[in-house]
Parts: structure tokens; sequence; C-alpha cells
């Protein structure tokens, strides 16, 4: 670029040319410009000639020689715009490439270790299997022989990967004279963001290794739509067979697609025209026809945000003042695009007192008391956790329900100037408000170290009276109580290990669908494929289409880099451009063809502006609707026959029960006989040997060495002894029941296990084991057992097992840990990795590491 700068100032220079001020200092951050740098957006890079960009007193003077170089000057400009564009992504994007070429690195021994793959992989595996490259394989031999007939649904999303990996079964069942039937629509292929292609929908029918199998092929198509009413159905045929038309799509694609090479022009309109062309369908004969109606409301044009609301301002309108006279709320179904949207209608038609569900409703961790029961847990964990007390404090279903205090009173206090020395919000509650801390708080605090979530729940519940208050909610609560039962019986009895669960796990638990719930639906586009609703309501049709976060690899200069799709990409970019607005197509037509009776739609009257995404450009083609009307309004409304009065449902009351609080604080004793440390005595709670073996277990499971173990040496106490002190205290934390400890009872276990710990770290037969192995790994023997070693590590020179035992030693000990070295050797030998097991019994009382060998025992011994 610099160089086609220097030729043309050049030209400029000898032939004497004045050019304007404005260009004279575009060549200027030309010959400056630097690699991130960029150039500016200037209009003398669009000019059809040099003589525009000069002086009129040298314009006469301007040869081709001049204009030659200009021509050359802009064209490089243009590249080096196009190269900056893709680099400047690229350079940004490279610490990420760097880290994904690590974890992709180390990925396929993370899978092997911790027994996982991604769904992504299934059908590249599955085709490696039965590729047949290395032999037929068994699992080839089995299914193909059991198959003759192979039918695949839903066709136009499957991804290659998947057809590849399905191929050669369906040969084999066409070579036998089986059959492939496969069933879909082209026009409702809407996942090719999960890699489903609808070509192979055509290619498939047009291979010939197939087609000479098979003897031919039969194609078929259902004419008639089962599922709508007469005017939906005449509706839909009306505006997407013009998608059909050649006139209509190429005028779509003019409009969207403008800038894009030719070929892509014309392949949309191919792909839409094929698409759409038939796409009309025939209404049924009925005996009783389903009357129908469809209302299209245009909104004014305007921002992001003023759009939506005005969505949401016809969504309500329509449904308080027109369908829920008439109908139940659980006819309707509100269809979005994403899930932002989703929760706009969510939060709106809740403020709106409306009943809905969703597939984030029913989430546990959103539900609002399921949130407060979390809270409190934390705050009980972490009595100093401001935010998690607050949080618990300004629950609407749960504390201020029966503490009769408000959000904003709690909101204000928490606000005010804290004396120094006070401590944190709960100390000055417990000190501002002592009759509600003495009644609703403190019993928790007093009683949390003998209580394991699942009791606190229960108490949390009976104290606030959630059921009493909220009997909508108990499907929530119920499963919640489930969650922190399982959590319980997995291991993960304390507060602690639970709420690390919660973190981890907890966002993606939910309830079951309540089928029978006579709420809102609101879901997207593409959970409603495949299913239908008496009325659909699409609310918001500005959705984007372009790759504006899409990323590839492209070649520059020699290299491949991985860049953002834009523009300067171009090819790439309009071809990824062009399949998204087909998708889009495919989602009005998903979206507009689920409604049985009734179908709502509210679009903005775009025109040509792109502004609000491309449906709403789209739809203002397919609909033709005159701008002085407010949209169009076909056939009636389901209406009240006086015989047989139509069921109503007025939106519910989102007012909790009035219950009054209790008086008394609650009386957690009826829980305490449930408890272990209740039923012993508290010295037997204390050194039960095998209540201290389990934690000595778990102290050594929690052990992590610190420091460069490349330089350590035996006597570097300093970071053992911290290590060992951590992992104590973390294994006592897991045992709830040992709380009831005296002091000095507690302090006493704790040494032992801080002793045990210390010695283990300076044996070098364990060290460089801990923290890096599997540890209590589950292994599924060949009879069916389930074996836990304490300790499995996979090294290189072969698999090392350590089995950690307190108290005495025992001649069973040994057998099991041969067993255990047993299975080590066969999985290290299927993974191809070297398999001559090591083995080492360590007795943490005595001090104590025994080698245990396989070979001296035949081997097998378990």
């Amino acid at each position: 670029m610099k160089g086609a700068r220097d030729a043309l100032a050049a030209l400029l220079h000898a032939n004497e040319l004045s050019c304007s001020a404005n260009f004279a200092k575009l060549l200027d951050k030309c010959a400056n410009a630097e690699l991130f740098g960029g150039l500016p957006d200037s209009a003398y890079l669009r000019k059809a000639t040099l003589a525009e960009c000069l002086l009129a007193k040298s314009r006469a003077r301007c040869g081709d020689e001049a204009e030659s170089a200009y021509t050359d000057f802009r064209n490089a400009c243009a590249e080096y715009s196009r190269c900056h564009t893709i680099l400047n992504a690229a350079y940004a994007l490279a610490p990420s490439v760097e880290i994904g070429q690590g974890l992709l690195r180390d990925l396929s021994a993370m899978q092997r270790e911790k027994g996982f793959l991604f769904g992504s992989q299934m059908a590249g595996i599955v085709g490696d299997v039965l590729d047949g490259e290395s032999g037929v394989p068994d699992a080839f031999c089995r299914l193909g022989d059991r198959l003759h007939h192979l039918l695949v649904d839903e066709f136009q999303d499957t991804s290659r990967a998947q057809w590849s990996a399905a191929l050669p079964l369906a040969s084999e069942c066409l070579a036998k004279g089986g059959s492939l039937f496969y069933v879909g629509d082209v026009k409702q292929a809407i996942y090719g963001w999960r890699g489903g292609d609808a070509k192979l929908f055509d290619e498939v029918a047009d291979d010939g290794e197939l087609l000479a199998m098979s003897g031919g092929l039969t194609k078929d198509s259902l004419p008639h739509n089962w599922r709508s009413s007469p005017e939906i159905i005449r509706f839909n045929n009306a505006v997407f067979s013009r998608l059909g038309e050649d006139a209509a799509a190429r005028d779509i694609a003019e409009t969207l697609l403008s800038g894009a090479p030719e070929d892509v022009t014309e392949d949309f309109v191919a792909r839409m025209t094929a698409a759409f062309g038939d796409c009309a369908q025939e209404v049924p004969e009925r005996q009783a026809p389903i009357p129908g109606h469809v209302q299209v409301r245009l909104l004014p044009m305007g921002k992001t945000e003023d759009v939506q609301e005005a969505g949401l301002d016809a969504l309500v309108a329509t449904l308080k003042e027109d369908i829920l006279p008439r109908r139940r709320l659980g006819d309707v179904a509100v269809l979005v695009r994403t899930g932002a949207h989703s929760d706009l209608v969510c939060e709106r038609l809740v403020r709106e007192g409306l009943p809905i569900i969703t597939e984030s409703s029913l989430q546990l961790a959103r539900h609002p008391v399921v949130r407060q029961l979390v809270a409190l847990l934390r705050l009980l964990d972490a009595p100093p956790d401001d935010v998690s007390f607050l949080t618990f404090l300004c629950g609407g279903e749960l504390f201020l329900a029966e503490s009769g205090l408000t959000a904003a009173k709690i909101l204000d206090w928490a606000c005010q100037e804290r004396d120094k020395g006070r401590g944190g919000l709960l100390s000055r509650f417990r000190d501002d408000f002592p009759a509600i801390h003495t009644r609703l708080l403190a019993p928790f605090l007093r009683q949390t170290g003998l209580m394991r979530p699942y009791d606190l729940v229960q108490a949390a519940l009976r104290t606030y009276q959630v059921q009493e208050r909220h009997p909508e909610a108990e499907l929530y609560v119920r499963r919640f109580l489930e969650v922190v039962h399982l959590a319980e019986a997995g291991g993960m009895g304390s507060l602690p290990r639970f709420l690390e669960f919660w973190d981890e796990a907890g966002a993606e638990e939910k309830v079951p669908l309540p089928e029978s719930a006579d709420a809102v639906r609101i879901l997207t586009i593409h959970k409603s494929k495949g299913l239908q609703f008496p009325v659909c309501i699409v609310p918001f049709h500005n959705w984007s289409a372009g790759p504006k976060a899409g990323l590839g690899v492209v070649d520059l200069a020699g290299h491949r880099v991985l860049t953002r799709i834009t523009k300067a990409v171009g090819r790439r970019y309009y071809e990824k451009l062009a399949q998204g607005l087909a998708e889009q197509a495919n989602l009005l037509y998903v979206a507009w063809t689920r409604a049985e009776q009734e179908l709502y739609a509210f679009v903005p009257d775009a025109g040509d502006n792109q502004r609000l995404g491309p449906a709403p450009v789209m739809l203002g083609r397919l609909l033709n609707i005159p701008r002085e009307e407010a949209g169009l309004d076909i056939g009636e409304a389901r209406a009240c026959q006086p015989d047989a009065p139509c069921e109503t449902t007025a939106a519910t009351d989102a007012v909790a029960r009035n219950v009054p609080p209790r008086e008394e604080p609650p009386d957690f004793r009826a829980w305490l006989p449930r408890l272990r440390v209740f039923r012993h005595s508290v010295e037997d709670a204390g050194f039960d040997e095998r209540t201290r073996g389990k934690v000595a277990h778990k102290a050594v499971e929690l052990l992590r060495p610190t420091g460069d173990e490349s330089v350590y040496t035996a006597g570097d106490t300093a970071g053992d002894t911290a290590a060992a002190r951590r992992a104590a205290l973390l294994a006592l934390g897991e045992f709830p029941e040992l709380r009831a400890l005296a002091r000095e009872q507690r302090k006493e276990l704790q040494t032992q296990v801080e002793e045990m710990l210390r010695w283990l770290l300076e044996r070098p037969e364990a060290r460089p084991h801990l923290g890096l192995a599997g540890s209590e790994l589950t292994i599924l023997a060949d009879d069916g057992a389930f074996l836990r070693p304490d300790l499995l590590h996979f090294t290189p020179s072969g698999p090392v097992v350590l089995e950690f035992k307190t108290g005495s030693s025992a001649p069973e000990h040994a057998r099991q840990l041969r067993g255990y070295m047993k299975l080590a050797r066969d999985i290290a030998h299927a993974r191809g990795q070297a398999a001559e097991p090591t083995g080492y019994l360590v007795y943490l009382d005595r001090r104590v590491v025994e080698p245990v060998g396989l070979a001296a025992h035949g081997g097998d011994e378990a």
C-alpha cells in the first residue's frame, strides 16, 4: 500500500498536479500507517477518477499514467484494509488459539482419565468404528446383521458427519434388499449452526451407489395440513409461496445480500425457489371445520428497545383483551427467537400477574424460594457473607413474609453509616433487631454444626411456613429437597461441599414440566419445532442473521489464520450471510406454522432498513401491507357459544397467602434424633476408629503438595506443614457430626491427621502421586462389582496404586491391593500404556509403607 502511495505521490509531484487538501491528508496518513493503525474512511478512496481528487487547475493535466497510479493506489488501500481487518482480529484471537492448542494437546488424555466424550465427537467415532478400514468391525457385524430397514427423521437437520456414520448401515440395508426411508422438510432446516446440512436431502437422493443398490428412488409428500385451520393454512400458503417465486426471492437477495458475489446471490435464489416453490398445502376435508384467525400487527419503526417494548405491549393487550376472555392460559404459546427474548416476555407477563412456563422458569436455581434457601445456606456456612445475608433478608417469600419487615426498610438500614468495630451486617442486625434475630436467625446459627443441609432446609421450610404461604412452589421445593438428599448420599453432606456442588451443577437442575399446568408457555422457535398449539403469538421479529461473531480459518499471504468472518474476508462472509438468511426464512416458516387455530404476529415496519435484522425486511416484501394500514386481520377468533360458554382464565393473584408469622422461635429438636452424634456418646463420636479412618482418608484425598516439586528435598517443612493443615481442616469440615466434640478432642484429632499427612508428604513412594492421581475412583470389575482404590495414578512407567490404612495390618489388605493392581494393569494395557503396576500399602498410624507386587503371587490373586 505504501509503495502504491509513493508511486502516486511521485507522479503528482512530477506532473505538478495539485490535489485537494483532504486528499493530501489522506496520502500523508497512508505514508505513516502502522500495522494496527488502519486507514481512515475517506471518500477519496471511493472516487472513480484521480481528477476528482485534484484542484480544478490541475484536472486538465491529469493523464492516463496518473489515473492508472490512482487506481493501483485505491486497490492497494482496499487490500490493506482487508488484510488489516483480518489480522487485527487474528492477533486478538492469537492468545486464545495458543490456549486452545494447549487444551487440545491434553484433551485426549483427560477424556480417557475422566471417561467422557463430547457430543460432537460421537458421529465421527461411530463412523470410524463402522468404516471397515481395519477389517469388518464387530459392531458392524452385529448391527448389519440385524438391520434391514433404516428410517431417519428430521433429515434436513442431519449433519454430514452424522450421515457419514449412518451411510455404511444404510448401504448394508439396501444391499440385503431392505430400505432407506428418510423424512424431512428443507423449509424447516433451522439447525445449520449445529452442522445440519439441508443440501444432503437432495444429494442422498442423487447418490448413484445407493440408487443402484435400491433399484430406484420413490419420492412422496404430504399434501394436506391436518394441524391448522383453513384460514391459517391459506395465509401461510400466500406468504411463503412468494419465496418460491424467482422475482420475489431475487428482490430479497438483492436487498439483503447487497455486495455479494453473483453466484452466491444466484445460489440463494435457487435455494429459496426450490424449498418454497411447492410449499402450498391443501386444506383437508373435515366433518367439522375448525374456525381460524390470523392477525398481523405492524409496529412502528424505531430503536431495538422501542420495538421490543411495542411488541410486549401488543402481546399483553392481545392476551388480556382478546385471547384470555375466551381461552385457557394453557392454550397459548409465545414463540421467540432467543433466550434473551424469552426473558423479556417472562419478566413482562410475570409483572402482569400471568402464570407462565418457560424452560428457564423450570430451573431450580431461578425460583425465588430455592434462591432464598440457598442464600440462607450460604449465610450459615459463612456468617460474614454480607451479600448472602442481604439476599436472604430481602427475599419476599421467606424472611420478609415471616419477619414483617420490608425490603426497602432493610436496604435503608444496610446503607446507614456503620460504627467502627460493629462487624458485618449480621452482627449489626442482631443488635438493631434483637427480637427478629432471636426468632428467625439465631436458631439456625446455633444448630448449623449439628445439622446437615437437608435438615437445615427442612427446618427453614417449617420456620418460614413456605408450604402454607406458597403452595404453588411445592414442585420446586420437593425437587430441591431431592437434589440436597442426592448430594448428601453422594458424599457431599457438609455445607461447604453441598454449596460447591450447587455452584457447579445446581443451575442445570430442572423441575419436570407439568403437562396439565394452566399457564402461558414461552419457548424458542427451535424448541417449538414439531409441536403445535391452539394459539401462537410471535411478538418479536428483530432477529439477527449476520455472522457477526462467526470465526473461521482463512489463508492470508500463505498463512492460515483464525479470524472473524467479516466483509473483509469476502466470499466466505457472504456465503455465511446467505445461509443465515435462508435459516431466517425457515424460522419464520416454522414459527408461523405451529398454530392450530389462532396466529398473532407483531412485525416492525422496517422498509429496507436492516437495523432490526433481515426478518422485518423480508416480511415487508412477503406481506405487502400498505403502510397506512395497521396490519391485517383474517378469519374469526373462536367465540363463546350461548349453550357452551368458553372456559376463561383470569390472571392469578401473585400475592402470597396471608399466613400470620410464628410467635415463638422454632424448635429444632425434633430433627436432632436423626443425627448419628445423638445416638452415640460424644466420646465415641470423637474417637470411633471408623470415623477417624474416614477423616484420614478424606484428608489424604484433599492433600496437595505445594512449591516446586522439581527442587523439593525431604525436610522442607514450611510448605508441607501448610498443605497438611489445610487438608486436615477441610477433611474435618466434611463431617458435621464432629462439631459436637469438645474443642480439645477436635484439636487432638486435627493434630493426629496433620502429623499423618506431614509424614506422608516426606515419603517418595507417595508424594509424586498426591494431587495428580484419581482418588477414590470407582472401577467396574468383570464380575460387575464396583471397586474403589484409594489412589490410582497412570504414569509413563506404569500404574501406581496406593491403599491407605489406619490401625493395624491384616492379610486381606494385600489381597485387596493386588486386586486393584490387576485392574489397573488391564486398564493400562487396553489404553496402550505401560502396564506393569506398582503397589504400596500405606499405614498412616504406624508410619509404614509396604510394597506389594503381583508376580510373586501369580499375578491374578484378588
